[in-house]
Parts: structure tokens; C-alpha cells; sequence
């Protein structure tokens, strides 16, 4: 508290009529550091409601072009696909597994190329 009110003193002494001396210096650095913060806050507050619902209406507008991409119902309905047409392939059934398989095949040959080329013996 007396460091409060020491400080008090002083910025009552400045403000009174001693701002130019140098012991007044480092209270008008603060004090003008502290009026432009509170300056740039409320600036920016400002900017933030101002410049809202402008915000809001860009995004709006975003959303309505989005919607606009978008083919309606009736033409969605016309392009579905028929699925008493898809029939089963029994190729495409085990594809899992055929998958494996040529992945397999595809690593022991990768070694086969390898061994034969560190051997010399590489094949055409």
C-alpha cells in the first residue's frame, strides 16, 4: 500500500506541473504506454463489431455459392445409379486377397533383382 501511495505522490507531483524534469521521464513513458494499449484495445473492439456483420454477410454469401454448386433433387434423382444393374464379379470378390498376393510376388522378385544384381548375375 505505500508503495501505492508513493506512487501516487509522484504522478500527482508530475501531473501538477514537473512533467519536463527528469524524474518525471519514466512516468510519461508508461502513462503513454498505457494510454495507447488501452487506445489499441478499444480500436480493436471497435473493429470487431463494426466490421462483423460484414463477416457474416461474406460467409453467407460463400455458403449460398456452395449451394448453388450443388445439382437439386430432381436432377440428383435422375443421375442415380440403377443397382439391378451392378452384378458380382467372382473376380472382384477375393480382391483382398489378390492383392497380397501380387504384393508378394512383386517383394520376392524386388529381392530376386537385388541378389542378382550384388552377384553379377542380373538377368536381361
Amino acid at each position: 500500500m505505500k508503495q501505492m501511495d508513493a506512487w501516487w505522490a509522484h504522478a500527482s507531483w508530475c501531473i501538477d506541473g514537473g512533467i519536463e524534469t527528469a524524474a518525471c521521464k519514466p512516468f510519461l513513458t508508461w502513462a503513454t504506454v498505457a494510454v495507447v494499449a488501452i487506445g489499441l484495445l478499444l480500436l480493436w473492439m471497435f473493429r470487431a463489431r463494426l466490421f462483423m456483420p460484414l463477416l457474416i454477410w461474406i460467409e453467407e454469401m460463400k455458403l449460398r455459392a456452395r449451394d448453388r454448386k450443388i445439382a437439386d433433387p430432381e436432377t440428383m434423382a435422375r443421375y442415380k445409379v440403377d443397382d439391378s444393374k451392378l452384378r458380382s464379379d467372382p473376380a472382384q470378390e477375393n480382391v483382398e486377397q489378390r492383392i497380397r498376393d501380387a504384393l508378394l510376388k512383386k517383394k520376392l522378385t524386388d529381392r530376386q533383382r537385388r541378389h542378382h544384381q550384388k552377384t553379377g548375375h542380373e538377368k536381361p
